[in-house]
């Protein structure tokens, strides 16, 4: 009977699993509109976008004279393709907000300028050499764009090292105070 019951409740998982017509065309949707977005902030990217999105654009077409089953998959492996290029540029993006987000935390403006200022500068210095590395590339190919936002990753990576290790420090510092106020306010236990 377990087993039975078991056996039903991954076949509803799996079935529900399963790409539909309907996700996979929201999802090309928003694709396609990615495409558009990226196209326009990164100018140098825009042509191997736009090669990306015809090769996506084949297999989409090749998908809609198939059933329901087979045509889902097929948009999927579409959208797949397009999210080839999209989810580096999206990563660098994250990236870069993120390092922003560190640069501009209350927590960090509040120590010491000796300490905040060296690791904002060296942060800003990473955000710069960034955009002006994506903004200068021209990847012929999504290989090659994908290296150019990684490389563009990497040096906000580096960038932040200093403010992230801040971050973690005060984290830690406040953590042990927190730990110290608790501890303080428990009662003792002990009996006179």
């Amino acid at each position: 009977m377990k087993t039975t019951i078991l056996c039903a409740a991954v076949a509803m998982l799996a079935a529900g699993c399963k790409p539909t017509v309907e996700g996979q065309m929201n999802k090309w949707n928003s694709n396609q509109e990615a495409v558009t977005r990226y196209g326009l902030k990164y100018p140098g990217f825009k042509s191997v976008l736009d090669y990306q999105q015809a090769e996506a654009k084949k297999v989409f077409d090749g998908a809609q004279s198939l059933g329901n089953d087979e045509k889902a998959k097929k948009i999927s492996d579409a959208n797949d393709k397009l999210r080839e290029l999209i989810d580096p540029i999206e990563s660098y993006q994250n990236d870069r907000s993120a390092l922003e987000r560190l640069m501009t935390d209350r927590d960090i403006l509040k120590r010491p300028a000796i300490q905040v200022n060296p690791a904002v500068s060296l942060a800003q210095l990473a955000l710069d050499r960034a955009e002006s590395q994506i903004a200068d590339a021209k990847p012929p190919g999504v290989s090659d764009a994908k290296e150019e936002l990684a490389k563009a990753r990497q040096a906000l990576s580096d960038g932040g090292t200093n403010l992230r290790n801040l971050k973690r420090a005060i984290e830690d510092e406040q953590r042990r105070e927190r730990d110290a106020r608790k501890a303080a306010a428990k009662p003792s236990g002990k009996k006179s």
